[in-house]
């Protein structure tokens, strides 16, 4: 089994960055406008101050798309390492732990030799990448049953 390692999010990062130099200079530009509007000529240009909002959106949009390139999962012949959204950090499972494992529609239990449950959500994935993963999971299950039957013939 060779190893893979998948991006949940393809996001290209040099436009993100991109969008988010674009969008701060947009901000301080029409912020900038809409103070010299206020202190010089004396009259409000409420447009400015909605033009900087649009900045301030395409900021927040950049820095989304910048936390969600972190997230991935990846395996080897090992182990199985995955950081997924809503779980606190980079989750590691070596294949030799787990002694069960159902595979659901939107998630994957792993049941633990120590009598620990993980539990991979898939929600977040694409179809693709659903299928490899529960591919991948499907494959270990018949090595462990082949494993077993090899263990009861002997």
């Amino acid at each position: 089994m060779s190893s893979e390692h998948f991006r949940i999010y393809k996001i290209n990062m040099n436009f993100a960055k991109s969008f988010l130099v674009f969008g701060a200079l947009l901000f301080l530009f029409f912020m900038g406008i809409f103070i010299y509007s206020l202190i010089v000529d004396q009259s409000v240009a409420w447009q400015y101050l909605l033009f900087s909002f649009q900045g301030l959106i395409a900021i927040f949009q950049a820095l989304f798309a910048i936390k969600n390139n972190r997230y991935f999962v990846e395996w080897d012949e090992q182990q199985i390492r995955y950081w997924l959204p809503k779980t606190p950090g980079i989750e590691s499972v070596s294949f030799s732990d787990i002694h069960s494992v159902v595979i659901n529609k939107l998630s994957i239990d792993m049941m633990l030799k120590n009598g620990e449950t993980k539990i991979m959500s898939l929600k977040s994935l694409f179809l693709p990448q659903k299928r490899k993963v529960k591919e991948r999971f499907e494959t270990f299950q018949k090595e462990a049953i082949d494993k077993v039957n090899q263990e009861k013939t002997l």
